[in-house]
């Protein structure tokens, strides 16, 4: 089964675990180590994947954020794509 623009779940897991381990559980903005933090963190699109299916779960188009680094990444780009009204 496949979604998410032809990746399986499985294969979204994988490349998630794979960043996690390149970024040693840290993330990319503030180095908090998200294992010792009871911070959830996502796996972020630098280049969001409405803009580039094609690369969406690229591993080179993804970092590990934690989520306070993650929520303030996610306004400012609301906030840049309503000023420029990318859709």
């Amino acid at each position: 089964m496949t979604n998410h623009y032809g990746w399986t779940p499985k294969q979204i897991q994988e490349v998630r675990d794979k960043i996690r381990n390149k970024c040693n559980y840290r993330c990319y903005f503030c180095n908090k180590d998200i294992r010792k933090t009871s911070l959830a963190f996502s796996t972020h699109h630098i280049i969001p994947k409405r803009f580039s299916k094609e690369n969406g779960w690229k591993e080179d188009n993804l970092v590990c954020l934690c989520k306070d680094c993650h929520n303030k990444i996610e306004k400012l780009n609301s906030k840049i794509f309503n000023f420029f009204a990318f859709d």
